[in-house]
Formats: structure tokens, C-alpha cells, sequence
């Protein structure tokens, strides 16, 4: 039973570790949008070469680059059609990555509710847009719906994947907190250091884990809330500007 504990913690503080490392992947996206999780090693004129991510072989892969529909860089996204040659390597000018935020807007009238993405403000109307993903702005893959301010009672935002994004640090954080911290106050009430105290320690490493991670969700769920009340004044216009797309 000590073992199973010390077996299954040990795979859930990989499986954080893990995560983690994953936020620094490239993901390369095909024609197809098929998505391939990867590190970048180079790029020549004709192939990719990659990594899978997270890396564990430290196997290299090749690709060839007209199979490629566009890299997303953790900081940018970048068009192989625009790659250029510079000596020996290519250089790839990126594009800005877009932040996408979940929008909820209500309005005064039917439909009330819409769920999507602010993608423009305008003066007298809201662009809003229920694409949700960033590489559809980057070909112009999206629709927007213009709502007029005057419709407007309250618009809610948050970062998308801000749920996910604070299980992951909640987590992480409760465990490297609880193992040290169990450890030590079993220890201090006399039990001896051996196999079974520190299958204790995981155990309740685990536990505060989990509990980090609720307490993450729960952080992660707060929306910023903008009321507009029907008229869009310069302070919630400045407000609202930051969580555009369209900048």
C-alpha cells in the first residue's frame, strides 16, 4: 500500500512537472490543422526540424515546410510563407500572438446573453466574435456580430483558459508546499525518517495539491466586470480597449 501512495504521487508531481514544461511547446500546425505539440531546432528552406514536446528521446523529427500551414511560438505566431533567408539560417518575422479573452455580454433585449470574444469597439456599437480561437484571426477565419451600445447593460471578461491556467499554478504550488510541510510536522511528533514518512509526505502533498488546485479554479473564474448600462464613456471605452482583439 506504501508503494502504491509513493508510485501514484510520484506520477502525479511528473504529470505537473510535465504540464509545465508543456507551456514553453511550440505547436506546429498542419494543412490539415493537425496539431503537433514541438520544439523547434531550425529551420531550412525546404524542412522543419523538431522535437516532440514535452521531450523525453531527444529524438529529432523532420517535416517538410510546404506541409506547414503556421508555427504557434508561445510568443508569436509565424507564417512559413514569409520566412526569409539570412546567411546560413532563416529568420521568421512573426506575427503578434492574440490574446483571446472569454466575453460574456449582456444585453437589454433578445438574445440578453452572448458568449464570444470582443474583436473591435467602435464608437457607438461593440464587434463581437464567437471564434474562440487565435490562429482563425490570424487568416481572417472569423464572422463578427456588431452589438450597439445603447443595447448594452454589462460586459463580463476573463483570459481564456484562465481556469485551466490556475489549477495548473494552484497545484503545483499546494504540492511543493505540502510535501516540505507534512514532512516536517510528521517528523516533529517523533516519527522516524524512513520509507513510510515520506510516503506520508507525497500523500499529503497530494492532498494540497488538489486543494491548490480548487483554490486556483476558483481564482481563475473571476471576470472582470465592466457595466456599460446602455452608453460607452471614454474610461470603460480605455477599459474594454485592452480585451480587444482588434487593437
Amino acid at each position: 500500500m506504501k508503494n502504491i501512495i509513493l508510485i501514484f504521487c510520484l506520477l502525479f508531481s511528473f504529470n505537473l512537472i510535465a504540464q509545465q514544461d508543456s507551456t514553453s511547446c511550440s505547436t506546429i500546425v498542419l494543412g490539415n490543422y493537425k496539431e503537433i505539440p514541438a520544439l523547434i531546432d531550425s529551420i531550412s528552406t525546404s524542412h522543419l526540424y523538431y522535437r516532440k514536446c514535452p521531450d523525453s528521446t531527444n529524438r529529432q523529427f523532420t517535416i517538410p515546410l510546404n506541409y506547414v500551414k503556421f508555427i504557434n511560438d508561445p510568443k508569436e505566431i509565424i507564417n512559413p510563407n514569409t520566412l526569409q533567408l539570412t546567411g546560413s539560417s532563416l529568420k521568421a518575422p512573426g506575427v503578434k500572438k492574440v490574446k483571446v479573452y472569454d466575453t460574456w455580454v449582456y444585453l437589454n433585449k433578445e438574445p440578453f446573453k452572448i458568449q464570444g470574444v470582443i474583436y473591435e469597439l467602435k464608437d457607438s456599437s461593440i464587434l463581437i466574435s464567437q471564434t474562440v480561437k487565435s490562429k482563425n484571426y490570424l487568416f481572417g477565419d472569423f464572422k463578427p456580430i456588431e452589438f450597439y451600445t445603447k443595447d448594452i447593460k454589462v460586459i463580463k471578461t476573463r483570459r481564456k483558459n484562465n481556469k485551466k491556467r490556475g489549477a495548473l499554478i494552484g497545484a503545483i504550488a499546494g504540492f511543493v508546499v505540502g510535501v516540505p510541510l507534512s514532512y516536517s510536522i510528521w517528523k516533529s511528533f517523533g516519527f522516524e525518517e524512513d520509507t513510510s514518512l515520506q510516503a506520508a509526505a507525497l500523500l499529503y502533498g497530494c492532498l494540497f495539491a488538489g486543494a491548490g488546485a480548487g483554490i486556483g479554479i476558483g481564482i481563475g473564474s473571476i471576470k472582470v466586470s465592466i457595466p456599460l448600462n446602455g452608453s460607452l464613456n471614454k474610461s470603460n471605452y480605455k477599459k474594454l480597449k485592452k480585451y480587444a482583439i482588434k487593437q
